[in-house]
């Protein structure tokens, strides 16, 4: 009985654990004014080490919603470009486009070298 009940505790806590909700990623510039602004976004914890920035103006990145509303809730002004990045690089790996075919056989009959 005593192993049952430790059985199924552990099967109950490992299915709560299971269960987590995952935060969900967005796509979404930052814009700033200082650029001492981006060294206070880092003391908030929001990732500034990755991304596409303009020095004193934005920086552009995936950020997790609740990094979002931490930074809303400190005055930055946010523009989401993509509502949900996961779904959107899964689409676009879906669309099939990166793997090109360049010159398989290498007859190229426009192309001649001199050797």
């Amino acid at each position: 009985m005593k192993n049952l009940i430790v059985a199924l505790s552990l099967l109950i806590s490992s299915l709560s654990f299971s269960q987590e909700a995952q935060e969900i990623y967005q796509r979404a510039k930052i814009s700033y004014s200082i650029p001492e602004d981006l060294i206070r976004l880092q003391s908030l914890g929001i990732p500034v080490d990755h991304g596409i920035k303009k020095k004193g103006h934005f920086i552009i990145s995936e950020f997790s919603v609740s990094e979002l509303d931490l930074v809303r809730e400190n005055g930055y002004q946010v523009e989401v470009i993509i509502p949900d990045a996961k779904a959107h690089f899964f689409a676009e790996n879906a669309k099939g486009g990166g793997i090109r075919q360049r010159n398989a056989d290498c007859n190229d009959p426009v192309t001649v070298y001199e050797t």
